[in-house]
């Protein structure tokens, strides 16, 4: 074994250092290191489709009372009939006919707006567009909607989730936002400059909690599993080109299935 003689002097500088060690906030070693950040592999795979001839489609269109024939989004209530948001005004469908509800500047219980962005079902069973002017709740009861600024600037909402306590998170290019449906009250998250273990951008894609309770924010860099919080991203998954549209999905396996509108077909994520 090895024997170490020190001397007292140096005794002395020894137990300094590390007292001035002991001394530096925790917080501060740890604002220095990196955020943990997924390998992306280089190379595509490529796998094979294989058709199918037994699914069979019925077409719906103007000539059954459509308002428009791009849709954009679809969802379905509690009570069955399904909602297609189209870029003129959002199509209530009971499997008959449809009801179309637009704005009517007359009608202040009407639609904000006229092109749907987003179309989200609460836990409460509440129905909530977002439209090109503000975002609107459904009042089954009255028929009517409620409408929600969620600042002065006034962003479009481009999609909608919930989390475990019931708070609705709003996906905008302006930043990400987060509502609580019961009071109309509000808060912005977004990049704060100088901050590296923040949020990358405010351009935000759209947002999911994975069955971990992660809370993901999908932005133009990438995915990000964010601590509302704290402010802090805790891992990125970099996208190698900035995606329009962006959004993913957790299989039963805990696998995410991520889809970006550039061209670059499908990513999938294994966390383990």
């Amino acid at each position: 074994y090895l024997t170490w003689r020190v001397s007292p002097r140096n005794l002395f500088w020894a137990i300094a250092i590390q007292l001035l060690i002991l001394m530096v906030p925790a917080n501060h070693a740890r604002a220095e290191e990196p955020v943990p950040t997924a390998t992306v592999l280089s190379e595509p795979i490529i796998s094979r489709l294989v058709p199918k001839s037994d699914i069979q489609f019925t077409k719906l269109s103007l000539s059954q009372g459509l308002s428009q024939t791009r849709v954009g989004q679809i969802i379905q209530d509690d009570d069955g009939y399904m909602w297609l948001g189209a870029q003129h005004g959002i199509n209530r469908f009971d499997g008959y006919t449809f009801q179309v509800f637009k704005h009517d500047r007359d009608d202040p219980g009407s639609l904000s707006g006229v092109y749907i962005y987003s179309t989200f079902k609460d836990r409460d069973g509440t129905i909530w567009i977002g439209t090109d002017q503000l975002l609107d709740a459904f009042d089954r009861k009255t028929g009517k909607f409620k409408h929600f600024v969620l600042d002065g600037s006034t962003p479009t909402v481009l999609q909608i989730s919930q989390d475990r306590h019931g708070f609705l998170w709003l996906a905008t290019s302006q930043g990400l936002y987060r509502l609580e449906p019961a009071t109309g009250s509000v808060k912005r998250f977004g990049q704060v400059p100088g901050r590296d273990d923040g949020l990358s951008t405010d351009d935000i894609k759209s947002t999911a909690t994975d069955r971990e309770g992660v809370f993901w924010v999908a932005t133009g860099n990438g995915l990000e599993a964010f601590d509302p919080d704290t402010g802090k991203v805790n891992r990125r998954i970099p996208l190698r080109i900035e995606a329009r549209e962006f959004q993913f999905f957790e299989d039963s396996k805990g696998l995410f299935w991520i889809l970006w509108g550039s061209g670059s077909g499908l990513g999938l994520y294994d966390s383990a």
